[in-house]
């Protein structure tokens, strides 16, 4: 971090990256990048993100705040979790599915760090 305050807005974000049935809003700020991730119902990282990062699962780490929908993850090890509003999440780097189920879902976590 710089020292000073850094004030920034996903009404602006530094990059945008959109996908079938979602899209990654970025900031970057204080030496670090932050992601709000939207999902729209019926999106799936298998269909819609895999094709994308080229792994056959997510492996990118996420610290997370749901804020609408649930966000249906399954790891690698066959471990099953609904993200709800308000959850706070984590995962480290490693293979993971994810996929949203009912209503769209917003979030917003820490994509990169220092």
């Amino acid at each position: 971090m710089s020292g000073k305050a850094e004030q920034k807005s996903f009404t602006t974000p530094d990059e945008t990256r959109s996908f079938d049935y979602g899209a990654l809003d970025l900031l970057q700020i204080g030496g670090a990048e932050i992601g709000r991730l939207t999902l729209q119902p019926g999106w799936r990282w298998s269909d819609h993100v895999k094709p994308l990062a080229g792994t056959e699962l997510c492996e990118a780490p996420h610290f997370q705040y749901h804020v609408a929908g649930t966000l249906h993850v399954v790891m690698a090890d066959g471990a099953e979790f609904d993200a709800r509003p308000g959850d706070v999440t984590g995962a480290a780097p490693g293979p993971r599915r994810l996929g949203g189920r009912g209503r769209a879902g917003r979030g917003g976590g820490l994509v990169r760090g220092q």
